[in-house]
């Protein structure tokens, strides 16, 4: 019954259709009683967000990316760092440094969450039918929460733009949210 739990559960298909619903709203009430944090290591938080997208909570993974308090991706960005950290607690402001024996502070695990903006953020995506990009998919998924539902400290992602320099050539990716919703992309030559 924790967040980790409901992500592999839901992310390798342990559970029957008509179980995945609950599941979903236990593992988003987790995180919102959780103060909008997460509460994954190395297993879990690679595959968080994606798995928030694909049951239909891409804003609650907005409202993860933009969590400024520990434990998040923010966090670090906020206490210096240039770089993704092995552990949440690498260094926190309450106890400093963590143990050096196991403490990487250039480490790619809590990286991955760059896959889900790049996939659904940017909306940058590819098919299994043709890999590599040669048949781009591009469909972004702006931040659509309410002002309710943002939690405190955060505000709504507005505009994104992004590239990608896939093995086919560079795909590039733009939208913004103004009177309306803008959107410009690229794709290379020979793709469709």
């Amino acid at each position: 019954r924790t967040q980790c739990g409901y992500l592999l559960a839901l992310r390798i298909g342990l559970l029957d259709e008509d179980k995945c619903p609950a599941a979903v709203a236990a593992l988003k009430q987790k995180i919102i009683d959780n103060g909008y944090k997460l509460s994954t290591g190395f297993v879990g938080t690679c595959i968080l967000n994606e798995v928030l997208a694909e049951f239909g909570e891409n804003n609650l993974a907005y409202s993860l990316l933009l969590q400024t308090e520990n434990p998040s991706w923010l966090y670090s960005i906020y206490q210096g760092a240039t770089t993704i950290w092995e552990r949440w607690n690498s260094y926190t402001k309450a106890t400093g440094f963590g143990n050096v024996g196991m403490n990487s502070f250039n480490h790619y695990a809590y990286g991955a969450i760059q896959e889900w903006m790049y996939r659904h953020v940017a909306g940058i995506e590819t098919t299994e039918e043709a890999p590599g990009f040669a048949h781009p998919i591009l469909q972004p998924k702006p931040d659509t929460r309410k002002a309710a539902d943002i939690p405190d400290g955060q505000e709504r992602i507005t505009w994104v733009k992004a590239s990608f320099d896939s093995p086919v050539g560079m795909i590039k990716s733009a939208w913004a949210i103004t009177d309306g919703f803008i959107y410009e992309a690229t794709v290379p030559v020979d793709t469709t």
